[in-house]
């Protein structure tokens, strides 16, 4: 969590402020978008599958083992997510924001070229576009208080693989993305108290950067109807810009007038070059193919942790704890022309536990999902149509300095994908 100049302004016991916290996003989250139109179907326990361009994303060794030459044409998705705090003002109001977006979530090409399966993919890994309008009355000795703010983080990754079979029962490859990431954040927050003073705060946020993402991928096949596959891959930034504003205005005040970081200047810009540090992830996963219709597959997804960001006693980018997540997935064909998938996934938080007595805390949700799809398939095509579904308890704490204040959060996720194929 970005934990620039983080103040609170008191008034008559109403606490408010100046940077409110960001809702659930995917920087509280190792795992979030699940990519590619069978993976996602399968909950993202693809890691020891990989045989479509999706494994250029999740292990591109198993480029090797795919039947032909193939053109994921586009994987689209629909997302709404709903985040609601519990008693944040005044110990009854709750605060809520959503998300609406349709995401372009994956697309892939691959080729054989002689004993080698090139490919090119751009993928989506992270998104989340969130808005927050809301106006409350008459608490405490606040007349009104309104609340607006939107937020937009995208992660693109963008890069060619290429894969090679070692002999029957290994082969190895590699993909080379580039990584781009853009953060905007705006907040504004106004305030009239029962004896009509007013204050006004406003905040801006934005973070790009620059950088690659090398991943190399192990496949080993042990046995006739068994795969085990490894995958280990670490963003690194190669540069990041970070832009960042605040001010507050008050009026009917003995000290009426405008300041910055809570000190009478005039508002500016900020800017950091910081770069954040992303953890080692590193996948494993093994599939089973008892029949020539079924198939059962399992992933572990395993992140390091990593350190913090700091510039001047400010923490630009704030640490990251180790985390360890799941996905167990199943596909099934019932006929040569259709097949249905499932699966279960985790998500859990790389933040650790809200403890109340500490300030400036992130939030912390482990989150659990589930999600199905349904393919047709003809000769050189396929449709895809699915559904993720996931759901997350635990806690906030949006008034980052009131150390004995946490907020209980709920956040629910809903996403309907649609995708085409062909093969060629």
């Amino acid at each position: 969590m970005r934990s620039i100049r983080r103040h609170r302004l008191t008034r008559v016991g109403f606490v408010l402020p100046l940077l409110a916290l960001p809702a659930l996003a995917d920087e509280y989250h190792n795992v979030n978008q699940i990519v590619g139109d069978r993976a996602l179907g399968m909950a993202g326990a693809y890691t020891a599958v990989s045989d479509d361009p999706a494994g250029l994303y999740y292990n591109p060794a198993g480029l090797v083992y795919a039947t032909a030459d193939n053109i994921s044409a586009s994987v689209n998705s629909l997302q709404y997510r709903q985040i609601q705090y519990d008693d944040v003002l005044d110990g009854q109001y709750d605060w809520e924001r959503t998300s609406t977006q349709l995401l372009p979530n994956f697309f892939g090409v691959m080729q054989t070229v002689g004993p080698f399966k090139v490919g090119l993919s751009s993928s989506t890994p992270d998104s989340v576009s969130e808005n927050q309008d809301q106006q409350f009355e008459d608490f405490g000795s606040v007349d009104r208080y309104i609340i607006n703010l939107n937020r937009e983080d995208v992660r693109y990754n963008f890069g060619p693989g290429i894969a090679y079979e070692l002999n029957e029962q290994f082969a190895i490859g590699l993909t080379l993305n580039y990584h781009y990431r853009v953060f905007e954040s705006n907040i504004n927050q106004y305030v009239r108290f029962n004896d009509d003073t007013l204050e006004w705060l406003n905040t801006y946020l934005e973070t790009k950067e620059h950088g690659v993402r090398p991943k190399l991928g192990f496949m080993w096949s042990p046995a006739d109807k068994v795969a085990i596959g490894l995958s280990i891959d670490q963003t690194l930034v190669l540069s990041s810009n970070t832009h960042y504003q605040s001010a507050r205005c008050r009026t009917g005040t003995g000290s009426s007038g405008c300041d910055a970081d809570g000190e009478e200047a005039v508002p500016e810009i900020q800017t950091f070059n910081d770069v954040r540090l992303y953890p080692v992830q590193v996948r494993t996963g093994i599939a089973w193919f008892p029949n020539p219709a079924l198939l059962l597959s399992a992933d572990m997804i395993f992140h390091t942790g990593a350190g913090a960001t700091e510039n001047d006693d400010i923490i630009v980018f704030s640490e990251r704890e180790p985390t360890l997540d799941v996905a167990l997935g199943a596909e099934y064909y019932w006929t040569p022309r259709y097949a249905v998938r499932g699966g279960v996934f985790t998500a859990n938080a790389n933040t650790p536990e809200l403890e109340l007595g500490k300030t400036f805390q992130d939030p912390h949700i482990d989150i659990i999902g589930l999600t199905t799809s349904l393919s047709r398939f003809t000769r050189d095509s396929s449709i895809t149509m699915g559904v993720m579904a996931s759901r997350g308890e635990g806690e906030s704490q949006l008034f980052g300095d009131l150390k004995n204040l946490v907020q209980d959060t709920t956040v629910m996720d809903v996403s309907v994908f649609l995708s085409t194929s062909y093969r060629y």
